[in-house]
């Protein structure tokens, strides 16, 4: 993966298990470095990155789509029809941020 900032989920999130399962590992591409206060089914307000959707391969998007329809009980075609636009937001708490060229970003 050569994006330039990078989640990488802590091994012991209850989360980590379904990244492994959709993303094949424990890293996924951000958008951003910086994180942003949101929501999310069962949290209230919490500091959120975005995955960078674009970024990921076809499976890795196809086996999201899935996942996220399951968990949320929305169709997969409403799911993968505005995945681009919604995005798939990551709780900061859970996960260690890597910048890659750093000297690009400051």
């Amino acid at each position: 993966m050569s994006h330039d900032f990078t989640a990488t989920i802590r091994q012991n999130s209850e989360r980590a298990a379904d990244w492994i399962e959709v993303f094949g590992g424990r890293t996924v591409p951000l958008v951003s470095f910086v994180p942003e206060w949101a929501s999310a089914p069962g949290i209230a307000a919490a500091l959120f990155y975005q995955i960078d959707i674009a970024a990921l391969t076809q499976s890795q998007r196809a086996r999201l789509v899935a996942h996220l329809a399951a968990r949320f009980h929305i169709p997969e075609a409403e799911v993968d029809a505005t995945l681009d636009e919604v995005g798939c937001p990551v709780l900061a708490e859970d996960v260690m941020v890597t910048v890659r060229n750093p000297q690009k970003w400051l």
